[in-house]
């Protein structure tokens, strides 16, 4: 079953977390980077909340009060039960992305402070003679609603910080926030949108779409946030 900590945290996410600042690659940065390692994803805090209800319009507070423990619970459950761990699949996706495009990939794990948080400094960092560090945070992710008169569909969701470094002088290179399915525009970050077909009108049938289709919509979000960082380091 879901940790009460894990769902508290996922609760705490709404009022405490800060994006960081958008930067993007410079060409003259881009063109020296040839090998990266990527610091493997952890399993984020997983949260199934009614955002878009009525009472949760008046913001942050009103979506926490809304929060559904019960369902979060169960579609833990059904990730467990099919051995699917969204920080795994998101640092695979990434991997296979990156080298798509040549560059030479090397996964390492880091333990950290704070695994809801961009690293403060990369020089510790094992890069193994890699030209840049990437490092991808999830602040949270699972399935929510928007708004309740315009966007009240429940869909996957995930709000992810991204920095790229070098390892050598602790130089970001690259920065930004995505959200992927839910939009906020009181929050500073690039929009990527959930398809139709991982869209329900209500939990019901959310939860009435079967397993597969839960986690394929949880798949689609992971792939999306991989080819969108991608094409950042397109060459």
């Amino acid at each position: 079953m879901l940790k009460n900590a894990i769902f508290m945290l996922a609760v705490s996410i709404l009022f405490s977390a800060c994006a960081p600042s958008a930067m993007s690659l410079k060409p003259e940065d881009k063109k020296n980077i040839n090998a990266i390692t990527i610091i493997k994803v952890d399993e984020p805090p997983l949260r199934v909340m009614d955002l878009g209800s009525p009472l949760a319009a008046g913001g942050a507070i009103g979506g926490a009060v809304m929060a559904l423990k019960s369902s979060a619970e169960e579609l833990d459950e059904i990730l467990q039960k099919n051995s699917f761990d969204y920080g795994d699949q998101l640092t695979n996706d990434l991997k296979e992305h990156l080298e798509g495009l040549g560059y030479k990939v090397n996964i390492i794990n880091v333990s950290r402070e704070d695994n809801t948080e961009l690293m403060k400094s990369y020089n510790d960092v094992d890069a193994a003679g890699s030209d840049a560090v990437l490092d991808v945070v999830i602040q949270n992710y699972g399935y929510v609603t928007e708004h309740f008169l315009m966007s009240p569909h429940w869909r996957p969701e995930a709000r992810v910080f991204i920095a790229l470094a070098d390892p050598k002088s602790n130089k970001v290179l690259y920065q930004e926030t995505l959200m992927y399915g839910f939009h906020n525009p009181i929050m500073s970050a690039t929009d990527l949108d959930a398809p139709k077909e991982y869209c329900f009108k209500d939990k019901e049938k959310l939860f009435g779409s079967g397993e597969d289709t839960l986690i394929a919509g949880l798949k689609d979000s992971t792939s999306s946030i991989a080819n969108h960082i991608a094409m950042q380091l397109k060459k």
